[in-house]
């Protein structure tokens, strides 16, 4: 029988043979392909999953599902033929909830406005009432107007005016007490420049006297409301002493349909 030595194969400078650093050598390549491979089919894998938010190719169909075509809009939407024939403009007028006894537009304190030339007058408007004070010398007959901005239609409806109402007052003065001695429905063509319109004519009169501290209310037959016109109240006083006041409190048109 024949015997075999054992030898051990000589021991390379890191403790390990030249076999085994050949076998190494050759399965390092693989190795690192295979590792590279999963990676690439991971981060594919995780791009295309919906699961993490990837995306999803827009096919015809799901187009077509998501966007409205023209065909389809038309039959949606009503074009301006198809809507004036269910319903005109009078037949609308109509149709509008019916409404029943009056409505108030207030005249605003702080919109009342010399409409004369007379000197000397103070205008001092304060949040609910206005102070009209004659200076320096007596005057009769001055004018004054405060517009009230006031459709000619509400809610589909034509109104007209059919009185006015205002609350005045005279503080104690040193001398003789100012007088109301005119309330007036006015209109006019709008100015730019002014306040008080231009062309103002008056509609309405009321020409009684008043030196009592009250409300007083002027109705009148209905007066229509012009669409590009300006309409308001108003208001002529006498001073028969300098240094006297009229207080204007609360005021409105009284409108009706």
């Amino acid at each position: 029988m024949e015997r075999f030595a054992l030898r051990a194969d000589p021991v390379t400078s890191g403790g390990q043979s030249p076999y085994c650093l050949a076998m190494k050598t050759r399965v390092r390549p693989w190795l690192g392909w295979i590792v590279a491979l999963a990676l690439v089919m991971a981060i594919g894998g995780s791009l295309g999953s919906q699961a993490v938010g990837g995306p999803t190719v827009l096919t015809l169909s799901k187009a077509k599902k998501v966007f409205v075509t023209k065909k389809k809009a038309k039959r949606t939407y009503v074009t301006k033929a198809q809507a004036a024939s269910h319903l005109s403009a009078v037949g609308a007028d109509k149709r509008y909830l019916p409404r029943s006894g009056e409505t108030r537009v207030p005249v605003l304190p702080q919109s009342w406005a010399l409409a004369d030339n007379t000197s000397n007058v103070v205008i001092a408007p304060r949040q609910t009432y206005t102070i009209l004070q004659k200076n320096s010398m007596a005057g009769s007959d001055v004018d004054f107007f405060a517009p009230v901005p006031v459709p000619s239609r509400i809610g589909g409806l034509a109104f007209k005016v059919v009185g006015i109402e205002l609350c005045y007052a005279f503080p104690v003065p040193g001398g003789t007490s100012p007088i109301v001695d005119r309330i007036t429905l006015q209109r006019g063509a709008p100015s730019t420049a002014n306040p008080v319109p231009v062309s103002l004519s008056t509609v309405a009169t009321d020409e009684t006297g008043r030196v009592d501290n009250a409300c007083t209310t002027f109705r009148f037959s209905p007066i229509a409301l012009l669409p590009n016109g300006v309409v308001g109240v108003g208001l002529r006083i006498d001073y028969p002493s300098a240094n006297t006041q009229v207080y204007l409190g609360a005021g409105s048109l009284i409108l009706t349909s």
